[in-house]
């Protein structure tokens, strides 16, 4: 990309097309029916390889603001629609008499799954750990 003419003298075009070439990507995979979310992860490896190398420093400065200013509106978004699901009155209405079906055996399953996951959580950390402190 350095040598083609389109990011000599701005580096609108160079940051269009890196986003172009996400979004062709994600629109192919769904075209095709895989998985557009590796479709786009393996996509940002491949451009992060390449892609990244090939760029002007002008594009590359603006390319990491671009997609930090998106990645930071999307996280906004989805917290705030997270946060004004979870006061959705009607989603946590519960029938008293149903609460016999989430008790097992003197403990709830909720509180076994809550155990497990911090359980499984440690057991990660401890392999994670051993994995570096190895080299």
């Amino acid at each position: 990309m350095k040598n083609l003419y389109i990011g000599r003298h701005s580096t609108d075009p160079e940051v269009a097309l890196m986003m172009l070439l996400a979004y062709l990507s994600y629109m192919l995979a769904e075209l095709f029916h895989l998985s557009s979310i590796l479709t786009v992860i393996f996509c940002g490896i491949v451009m992060c390889h390449y892609t990244w190398h090939s760029v002007t420093d002008k594009s590359k400065v603006t390319t990491k603001h671009t997609f930090a200013a998106l990645s930071f509106l999307a996280e906004i978004f989805i917290f705030l629609y997270v946060g004004m699901d979870a006061l959705d009155i009607e989603k946590w209405d519960v029938v008293p008499d149903r609460w016999h079906l989430l008790r097992m055996g003197g403990s709830s399953v909720s509180g076994d799954k809550t155990t497990y996951v911090i359980v499984g959580k440690a057991q990660l950390v401890q392999c994670l750990e051993y994995l570096l402190n190895a080299n």
